[in-house]
């Protein structure tokens, strides 16, 4: 069983991390840059994995 917990502790923290990357690529961008649709995507995608 801890094993399984461990899975799932270090998934957590690679998404996170994923998470943290993404969001830092969002805030370079304006509103209204068309990267800004690009890059929050990107974000949103494994945002909903934590959820």
């Amino acid at each position: 069983m801890g094993s399984i917990e461990q899975q799932i502790e270090e998934q957590l923290a690679r998404l996170q991390q994923e998470v943290g990357a993404r969001r830092a690529e969002v805030l370079k961008h304006e509103v209204d840059d068309g990267q800004f649709a690009v890059e929050y995507a990107r974000l949103v995608n494994p945002t909903s994995k934590l959820v």
